[in-house]
């Protein structure tokens, strides 16, 4: 065997043992590896394509060609300059719209404030606080205040009326009938309103307690059925599962009882024909 043949021999089994990139160390070699087809002239070749297209593509995306560009130049024009530049006063007036825009939260504000500067003005009028200018106002405040209590207490000495189970207030029917209203009455009135309102509510509460209670009931029996049931499926599994053991506990004993039988009139037989 020659020189040349031992050593392509030991190339065959070093490609033979590497095992791949999987079984190599991951730390650089410190043997520069050369690329083929690749070198320092090539590099500087790509670079420069590379900058030629940068610069193509810069042209096209401002839209000019060599010959406008140095036209320009020369003139002294720059787009970038002449697409910054603004209209005098714009930013003024954009500064100005963004103070005087309001919100639908300022606005419903706005509205909620002059609704309660309205209600105020007019609960002061109503009470006379005011010296009513007919120049100013086309309604009499201060009688359309007195109007309002005496049609209250009208329509409290109806509802009275209308309804047996209720005790005829004889105050209000005086009231009405004179057209007098006098502070004690007013605060009597108050007090049996209050006092109508607050057993009303005493009694809404309570049918509200008895049907929670109700519906606590309901649903405590609901569970404790469910569990019967529960209980009840159980029981049932348990006893077809005994059953189930208890069939397959005779079937095997009859299977045996039947084997048992077979292998002793095969014996008896076996015997018969020994003894013949």
């Amino acid at each position: 065997m020659t020189d040349g043949d031992d050593q392509d021999t030991r190339k065959r089994l070093r490609a033979a043992e590497n095992l791949g990139w999987l079984a190599e160390s991951g730390t650089y070699s410190k043997k520069r590896k050369l690329i083929e087809g690749v070198s320092g002239a090539s590099v500087v070749e790509l670079k420069a394509e590379l900058y030629r297209a940068q610069q193509d593509a810069k042209l096209a995306q401002e839209g000019l060609h060599d010959e406008e560009r140095r036209d320009r130049k020369k003139a002294g024009i720059d787009v970038a300059d002449i697409l910054e530049r603004r209209n005098a006063g714009v930013e003024a007036r954009n500064a100005k719209d963004n103070l005087s825009y309001k919100t639908d939260k300022d606005k419903l504000n706005d509205s909620y404030a002059a609704l309660e500067r309205k209600a105020e003005l007019y609960d002061k009028l109503s009470r006379g606080r005011y010296d009513d200018d007919d120049q100013q106002y086309n309604v009499d405040f201060l009688s359309k205040g007195f109007l309002t209590d005496e049609m209250r207490i009208g329509s409290t000495a109806r509802q009275s009326l209308l309804d047996p189970a209720s005790p005829i207030d004889t105050s209000a029917m005086a009231v009405q009938a004179s057209g007098m209203v006098s502070d004690d009455m007013l605060r009597e009135q108050g007090r049996r309103n209050w006092e109508e309102e607050a057993q009303r509510r005493y009694d809404l509460e309570q049918l509200a307690e008895a049907d929670r209670e109700r519906r606590v009931e309901n649903m405590a029996r609901i569970v404790q059925q469910t569990n019967e049931g529960r209980e009840k499926a159980v029981e049932a599994k348990k006893d077809l599962q005994q059953q189930a053991v208890q069939r397959k506990d005779r079937l095997k004993a009859a299977f045996l009882k039947k084997q048992l039988d077979s292998l002793k009139a095969a014996k008896q037989k076996t015997g018969k024909t020994t003894a013949s």
